[in-house]
């Protein structure tokens, strides 16, 4: 019977409400963020702060909110599947590849330089097993498991068995290889069984066939068995797995000489085959171990690994077949790689909330009761209260206690709606349906006072006044006072409406605060019962009509909570002040409380939220943080006096010490990851070596991203272009710029931590966008100066066509000159001999009149064509037609002839220079009356052009005395003088009697 007893405890036992020990919140990253693929491989972090992924997809670096992909397909990799990632010393990557390729990747160019392997051995690389090694000294090696190891050299910059420091055996084949941290030890594990070490120091093996430095790991462990999984920890343990269809691991404590673990298996847990593929140690000094199935913490005071649930229960959970990485970044976060799930990230010691969950004492299941009360006891023992799900008591590190508290029902099934401490000390006073339970702390005993006023109504809270009076909120009859001291007497407390009430709070004052879903709030003196204080929406107190709760912050300062707004009400000067803008909080408020510092957190229907109220700041928590459920119940909250708070959620309690949660009091500075122009993305590091980045001004067009690589904490990040920008912008991860105009840009950016507190350094670029050629100052100077040479070369040419018209002019008036003396000494010579002959030969003499008389009209003909020529007003080839169409019709009215003019349209458009025009005048005009002297028919005259030649042409009848005349006046020495000074070609042609006289002229 007493075993019986005694099992049935431990059932009972078992069933009380438990504190997950270990939750971790993990932030999964898949293909819908962008990840190559769910088959992951391994990740590290640079020395700048990227994550580098390795997958069966490629390479990626990750920046915390973009990836940049490098593929076989991209011609960035030899092949695709990345096997393992490794920094050295030097703070190369290195990436082999499942191919067996290995080679150094630069983070810079992104280009894969290959790096040459040679093995001793005929071994394939293409091989599951393998692996890139590297000590203390930054010595790379090469694993080919069963195999051998291959040493790299810079200088070859190749992996080979002739550049190993450590002389292997050949008969070895080397199962996994690894340096004993702060030594010159080096392992091996044997394929044939045992373990083997080598001395650089001493230059000698110790091995299980000879041992002469009697290593203890050699002695300790049977050497007939195969070891692999190799490591070291700080601690000086040595860790390592036997290998088979359910591994076990051990560990050895070198400095202790002692075993920690000899045959750890996870066959009591874990339900199918299982593989171990090796051991990483947190900076903390945590081991975690991998593998197939296996995900586990080392826990250092049971000797035991605590495995990862494996499994998506929420969406913060995880789930994996194989884990072949666990990395650890700068934060402390720590990075899984799986092979069906893609990448998850958590961090261990950012886990700051603990989500406590309850049994129902009936059923034994999960609890979905809401969590609506919480005291401590004067045991240090923590009393919870639910609904439906009854009493609940947890130590001070929230683990589950069984209840053994007299006069409750026994099923456990009841509301636990509110609870309050008195000020005796000892009693406990607990809202249910219909009544209250006093708790007696001294005998664990609960006395049941209830009341007929109440019937069933819940009693949803209690507190009590300096007076000792309890003072209750029920769900729909208001409130109600009850003296202890008279026989727990009841009355109601009309001076406020009979509604539910949402949160009695005793103020500093001893006065009482009322908050009512939708009649506002009171203030109200629980000795003398009078209203001293209303805050309604009519008067215009609070925004709202709902009141979900109170908080006093100083004897001046209540902070009241509405149904979704912060409001902070001065009870000096009976004035409020709305805190934050609309929308800030999400959902409806429930709780509020205040932390050491001075913070104030705000629970919401859908949330967590710290206030920094000097600041007017809003940090929000939600599952991403860690949190289970942020449903919160309404007034569902408490301050530990050990500073943790707790809250209330519709299945659960959230507990967490607010001093633990805070920023980082530097913010970091922000790194440009990628610079798009167009587009088309540059070498951020070349870019930013440049004092500016010049741009053409058709690569206006710009995307900034950035990012400050930091993957677990939040920062706000701003940016503004200061000639474009008049404010502070506020980006996720980017900035885009379309269609700046030419000018000299600066680009800056800076980080804000929740405190608003901003970073002392700033990233800045300057950016210059050149205008287009013919915009630049180069452009100006060359059109002013090209401007001036033609104004220069136009006023040159314009005084020489002066100079030359000038010249002309002169020769003209000289060769005027000569004529008119030449006519004139004629005719003086004439009129004299005239004279002379008058008397004595009067024909004669009339012979050298008409000589005279001819020559006179000549001149005057030659000085009128030459005055015509050098009037401005006939400096065209159109004037000259006009002056020969003049001519010829004065020929035909003088000789009654019928010569008709023909000319070219093009003709008149010519523009010979004034010279040439009236020689061609009277070139023209000679010709025509050397043929009417001759007596020749002129029937047409021609102008036109040919191909820049000028032609013109008489068609005329003609005699043979004409013929011969013709000849004897178109070979003129006078005549010829004509044409060569023209550059004129004359050919006469004759057919029968018609002629034709053809001049000519190059133009």
């Amino acid at each position: 019977m007493k075993k019986t007893l005694t099992f049935l405890a431990l059932v009972l036992l078992s069933l009380q409400p438990v504190a997950v020990k270990g939750q971790y919140t993990f932030t999964r990253y898949t293909p819908a963020s962008g990840l190559l693929t769910y088959q992951t491989n391994t990740v590290v972090q640079d020395n700048e702060g990227f994550i580098w992924i390795g997958s069966t997809n490629g390479l990626q670096r990750f920046d915390g909110k973009e990836y940049k992909s490098f593929q076989m397909t991209n011609s960035q990799l030899p092949s695709n599947p990345v096997w393992q990632l490794l920094i050295d010393k030097k703070n190369n990557l290195w990436v082999l590849l499942a191919s067996g390729k290995v080679g150094i990747f630069d983070t810079k160019k992104f280009l894969f330089n290959e790096v040459k392997t040679h093995f001793h051995k005929g071994v394939s690389p293409n091989t599951y097993i393998k692996r890139l090694i590297t000590d203390q000294s930054g010595n790379l090696f090469y694993l080919m498991g069963g195999s051998e190891v291959t040493t790299y050299n810079p200088q070859a910059n190749e992996f080979s068995y002739l550049h190993n420091f450590i002389p292997f055996k050949v008969k070895w084949g080397i199962v996994d290889f690894v340096h004993q941290p702060h030594t010159s030890k080096y392992w091996v594990s044997l394929s044939n069984g045992g373990l083997a070490v080598y001395n650089l120091q001493t230059k000698r093996w110790n091995d299980p066939e000879h041992n002469p430095d009697h290593e203890i790991l050699i002695d300790q462990l049977n050497q007939k068995d195969i070891y692999d999984r190799l490591f070291f920890d700080s601690k000086k343990r040595f860790w390592y797995t036997r290998p088979g269809i359910s591994p076990t691991i051990g560990c050895y404590d070198i400095a202790h000489q002692q075993p920690i673990l000899t045959h750890y298996s996870f066959n009591n847990v874990l339900k199918g085959n299982y593989d171990i593929f090796g051991f990483n140690e947190q900076s903390n000094g945590t081991i975690w171990v991998k593998g197939q199935l296996v995900l586990a913490a080392f826990q250092e005071d049971i000797h035991q690994f605590q495995l990862i649930p494996n499994g998506f229960t929420s969406e913060k959970s995880i789930a994996y077949e194989r884990v072949r990485t666990i990395y650890e970044d700068r934060e402390n976060n720590l990075w899984v790689t799986t092979n069906n799930n893609g990448v998850f990230r958590f961090n261990p010691s950012q886990e700051f909330f603990t989500n406590v969950q309850h049994l129902n004492p009936k059923s034994g299941l999960r609890g979905t009761g809401r969590v609506h009360a919480f005291i401590p006891t004067r045991a240090q023992t923590l009393l919870v209260g639910t609904w439906g799900d009854g009493l609940f008591e947890y130590d001070k590190n929230l683990k589950p206690l069984p209840l053994s508290i007299k006069g409750l029902p026994r099923n456990g099934n009841f509301n636990a709606w509110a609870m309050c401490a008195s000020a005796d000390s000892n009693t406990i006073w607990i809202g249910t349906d219909g009544g209250i339970y006093a708790l007696n702390q001294q005998t664990k005993s609960c006395k049941w006072l209830h009341w007929n006023e109440l019937t069933n109504e819940p009693v949803k809270h209690i507190t009590e006044d300096q007076n000792g009076e309890l003072w209750i909120g029920t769900e729909t009859k208001g409130i109600f006072r009850i003296s202890p001291h008279n026989n727990f007497r009841i009355s109601s407390f009309d001076a406020i409406p009979q509604f539910s009430i949402n949160k009695l709070l005793p103020d500093s004052k001893g006065n009482i605060w009322v908050a009512t879903p939708e009649n506002g709030a009171y203030e109200f003196n629980p000795t003398t019962g009078k209203i001293l204080r209303r805050l309604t929406l009519e008067n215009k107190l609070i925004p709202e009509r709902g009141v979900a709760g109170f908080l006093q912050c100083n004897d001046s300062l209540m902070v009241i909570l509405t149904a979704t707004r912060v409001v902070c009400h001065n009870m000096m000067l009976n004035r409020s002040r709305t805190i934050g803008l609309p929308g800030r909080i999400s959902g409806f408020n429930a709780n509020i409380e205040k932390d050491a510092n001075g913070y104030l957190w705000i629970t919401s229907t859908n949330g967590l939220y710290k206030l920094n109220l000097p600041k007017t700041i809003f940090s929000s928590f939600n599952r991403t943080d860690g949190l289970d459920n942020e449903n919160f119940t309404q007034s569902a909250s408490y301050h530990l006096p050990d500073g943790r708070l707790l809250f209330g959620t519709v299945n659960q309690f959230v507990a967490f010490n607010p001093t633990h949660i805070h920023s980082n009091t530097t913010p970091p500075e922000v790194k440009i990851t990628d610079f798009k122009v167009l587009n088309k993305s540059l070498p951020v590091d070349s870019l930013l070596q440049l004092k500016e980045i010049e741009l053409e001004h058709n690569q206006n067009s710009i995307l900034i991203r950035f990012s400050t690589l930091l993957y677990n904490s939040a920062y706000i990040i701003k940016y503004k272009l200061k000639e474009i920008d008049e404010d502070w912008r506020i980006a996720e991860n980017e900035a885009i710029y379309n269609y700046l105009p030419p000018g000299r840009y600066h680009f800056i950016l800076k980080t804000v931590d929740e405190e608003g507190n901003e970073s002392n350094q700033t990233t800045q670029l300057t950016i210059k966008i050149y205008p287009p050629f013919y915009q630049r100052w180069w452009f100006y100077i060359t059109m002013l100066v090209l401007a001036a040479s033609i104004i220069f070369w136009l006023d040159n040419e314009r005084m020489k066509r002066k100079d030359a018209l000038v010249k002309m002019r002169n020769t003209i008036a000289d060769s005027l000159y000569q004529d008119v003396s030449t006519v004139l000494n004629n005719i003086n010579v004439l009129s004299e001999i005239a004279r002379i002959k008058t008397d004595t030969d009067s024909l004669k003499s009339k012979e050298f009149i008409e000589q005279i008389h001819d020559k006179s009209g000549s001149m005057i003909e030659a000085m009128d064509d030459m005055l015509w020529s050098i009037n401005p007003a006939n400096d065209s080839m159109q004037k000259v037609v006009e002056r020969l169409q003049e001519f010829i019709e004065g020929l035909n009215l003088e000789n009654d002839t019928n010569i008709s003019l023909e000319v070219e349209e093009k003709v008149k458009v010519l523009q010979p220079d004034m010279k040439v025009r009236h020689e061609l005048l009277i070139l023209f005009k000679e010709c025509i009356q050397y043929l009417v002297y001759t007596e020749a028919q002129i029937h047409k005259i021609r102008l036109k052009v040919m191909l820049s030649v000028l032609d013109f042409s008489i068609d005329f009848f003609s005699s043979n005395l004409n013929r011969q005349s013709i000849k004897y006046v178109f070979e003129s020495k006078e005549f010829i003088q004509k044409l060569d000074s023209l550059k004129a070609h004359l050919d006469v042609g004759h057919q029968d009697k018609n002629s034709v006289v053809h001049i000519k002229i190059a133009l």
